[in-house]
């Protein structure tokens, strides 16, 4: 499920949807498969907010829908 669709809680990055530069573009920001993150806000379809360890990262909506997703419990 694309991260664009979480509102809030705990999700695990599976993938990416996005070409080589979109996953270029997720590495800088210190985004990885695997990662487990939270969704802070997210205002559909404005800017989606996570918080990985300390930071917080805003991602835009079309970014956030080519990013794959497994939520928490």
């Amino acid at each position: 499920m694309p991260l664009s669709q979480i509102k809030n809680g705990k999700v695990k990055i599976m993938g990416f949807a996005g070409g080589r530069h979109f996953q270029r573009k997720m590495l800088a920001l210190g985004i990885f498969i695997g990662d487990v993150v939270e969704v802070i806000a997210n205002n559909s379809p404005g800017p989606v907010i996570i918080a990985k360890n300390s930071l917080r990262i805003g991602i835009g909506f079309g970014m956030a829908s080519k990013i794959l997703v497994e939520k928490i419990d």
